[in-house]
């Protein structure tokens, strides 16, 4: 059914749609997993895309900055 989260990690009480959603959400938050590092800082995160965001901050480039003016959101 739609919007429905069978799956729920009785720990933290955190339900997912996914039962693949339920076990990442355990290696990362629960057990610590942090497989994507950052060679520059020595920095580990769980989730891919807050390393590449972390990597466009060294660059000096916001994730979330408009092309044309320049601001950042």
């Amino acid at each position: 059914h739609p919007g429905e989260k069978p799956y729920k990690y009785l720990e933290c009480g955190k339900s997912f749609v996914q039962s693949s959603d339920l076990l990442i959400h355990n290696l990362i938050r629960h057990l610590g997993l942090q497989p994507y590092k950052c060679r520059d800082r020595r920095k580990s995160f769980g989730i891919r895309s807050v390393l590449v965001i972390h990597q466009q901050l060294h660059r000096g480039t916001h994730p979330s900055e408009h092309p044309v003016c320049g601001k950042s959101f």
